[in-house]
């Protein structure tokens, strides 16, 4: 539908359509784990909202811009584009999924080894969610500030950022039994490293199955997909 819309939008010269398009288009390709076409949509959005005089929908596919460049590693390109989003936002007062950007800078502070700046991110990350109530950048950047709290040896300051995770109202309203499977996949990394824990066939097969079995796979679960891989490295199992 998306596709059509924007074929439809170039058809007939209608730019702000395009954008609209551009950027739906884009969702539907980074959920889908296609994540430099989607970059390359978020873009065109971005272009033709420009076309369109529209800074608002610009605003939109900046906020969703950085997180697509983390999950393709280009960290060095995050901060130049997250920039763009805040002046976006207090341009338009759109500051709705900013957190998606903070979130964005958190986990790319995390992976060039500046945790304070983390830390930084993810505090005015979860100052938004708490505000706008859209969850999805404090889902990101709390598991992201967690890693950076391990990595320093913090291990119960990690296991907190864990628990925001899924304490009701804090980012999600009801988190669902796959925010807990999740939580718990990290929380049983932390432990391989604080304590040299080693979660038993059983206990890990169960985390397997719970994760693939409440959700589709998408984008939002890879982080924890990762943990997982972590978690089997020392391990000889087969999920069937």
């Amino acid at each position: 539908m998306a596709q059509r819309a924007l074929e439809i939008g170039e058809e007939v010269g209608d730019a702000l359509l395009c954008a609209t398009a551009s950027f739906h288009l884009a969702l539907a390709q980074v959920m889908n784990l296609d994540i430099a076409t989607g970059l390359k949509s978020y873009q065109l959005s971005q272009a033709y909202a420009q076309q369109a005089q529209s800074r608002w929908k610009e605003g939109l596919a900046l906020q969703r811009m950085a997180t697509a460049l983390v999950l393709l590693g280009h960290f060095t390109e995050v901060d130049a584009v997250a920039a763009e989003a805040h002046l976006a936002a207090a341009e338009t007062n759109n500051w709705g999924q900013h957190s998606l950007t903070l979130s964005a800078l958190a986990s790319s502070a995390v992976a060039q080894g500046d945790f304070d700046r983390a830390e930084d991110a993810t505090s005015k990350c979860m100052v938004l969610v708490a505000r706008y109530r859209f969850p999805y950048g404090g889902a990101l950047a709390l598991p992201a500030v967690a890693c950076a709290r391990a990595w320093r040896g913090l291990w119960e300051e990690a296991d907190r950022a864990l628990d925001m995770l899924v304490q009701p109202g804090v980012v999600f309203e009801r988190p669902r039994p796959t925010h807990q499977t999740v939580v718990s996949i990290y929380r049983q990394l932390v432990r391989k490293y604080a304590e040299g824990y080693e979660p038993s066939d059983v206990e890990f097969g169960a985390l397997v199955q719970g994760t693939l079995e409440q959700e589709p796979l998408d984008v939002s679960f890879l982080p924890a997909y990762c943990a997982l891989v972590e978690l089997c490295a020392s391990q000889a199992l087969q999920v069937h």
